[in-house]
């Protein structure tokens, strides 16, 4: 019975993409002060069509051991140098076996060579299966919580990041892919344990989502200014205004700067469920009834509602 690795999948992953600092960032960052790290992408503009393709990743760890790589990203779910294909199958039962992204995990040396791609069609924004702008690849722990880097580097060998359209402009630009090593990246504001993490991701990590009581409708971590605390407003006027300017808008709709602003009204950080990603609407009602349960009350009169317990881990 004759095996071959998926062509269309090799094929993706045969021309390296070089890159523009309009295009993709590809960052290692520890998850708060744990042993838990996570590599990930994001495009630096959110509506960007042109959104990676494939992945072929070096991750070398200095001065601590490295745990195998685990939690994987749905949407790279084409692992061109494992996969099994029999082309003799009927059709619809081609694969024998998915493979792995683990191109090669060297335990002792501590480094691991990822290799994972997407396929979806139609091609293009109006497709519903296109990954998303930002997300996590995968995770791999560590035997330490400081005192050591790590560093990630394109694998030429297996095309490096490879974006949709490898004939755009901007990709044959000097910087359109950049590459982050750790402790160069920042550290994570919101847990990685949150239920909400991956839509955290998602919308860009937004600094407004790690204030302490945004889950209750404070989108601007400002209260109305009373000096004593227990009687502090914290969902006022300045919170509205900020729902109203998102309120209900599909991401086409705004520009990115007002996108991250809007987003700071998603009370409950969550979507109206759109499968495409920049059609989806992130301000909505769910968000405006948090809003209004807490609508100017005092922290003595909202109680738990306003307490500042918006990162804790359910």
């Amino acid at each position: 019975m004759k095996k071959v690795v998926l062509a269309l999948a090799i094929l993706v992953l045969s021309t390296p993409a070089l890159a523009d600092s309009n295009g993709v960032t590809v960052e290692v960052n520890q998850i708060g002060d744990t042993n838990e790290m996570y590599v990930g992408y994001a495009m630096n503009n959110a509506s960007d069509v042109n959104r990676p393709r494939a992945f072929g990743l070096v991750i070398e760890v200095n001065d601590a051991n490295m745990g195998q790589p685990y939690g994987f990203d749905p949407n790279f779910y084409i692992y061109p140098g494992s996969i099994d294909i029999n082309v003799d199958a009927p059709e619809g039962q081609e694969v024998n076996s998915w493979g792995s992204p683990i191109a090669d995990y060297n335990d002792p040396n501590d480094n691991a060579i990822m290799e994972m791609a997407s396929l979806y069609y139609p091609t293009g924004v109006s497709s519903p299966n296109r990954p998303p702008s930002s997300g996590i690849l995968f995770k791999f722990g560590v035997d330490k919580t400081s005192g050591f880097s790590v560093d990630i580097e394109e694998d030429a060998q297996r095309g490096g990041v490879v974006m949709e359209d490898i004939d755009h402009p901007d990709v044959n630009d000097p910087g359109y892919v950049t590459l982050v090593d750790w402790p160069s990246a920042p550290t994570d504001c919101f847990p990685s344990a949150h239920p909400d993490y991956s839509n955290w991701v998602e919308v860009g990590k937004p600094d407004c989502w790690c204030y302490e009581r945004q889950c209750h409708g404070d989108a601007d971590n400002t209260h109305d200014g009373a000096a004593n605390e227990n009687k502090r407003r914290w969902v006022i006027l300045a919170d509205l205004n900020i729902l109203s300017a998102g309120w209900n808008k599909k991401r086409t709709d705004m520009t990115t700067e007002e996108f991250d602003a809007a987003i700071c009204a998603d009370f409950n950080h969550d979507h109206d469920g759109s499968a495409n990603t920049n059609k989806r609407r992130w301000v909505t009602l769910d968000d405006l009834n948090i809003l209004s349960s807490n609508w100017n009350k005092k922290e003595t009169d909202a109680g738990v509602n306003v307490d500042p317990n918006c990162l804790e881990v359910p």
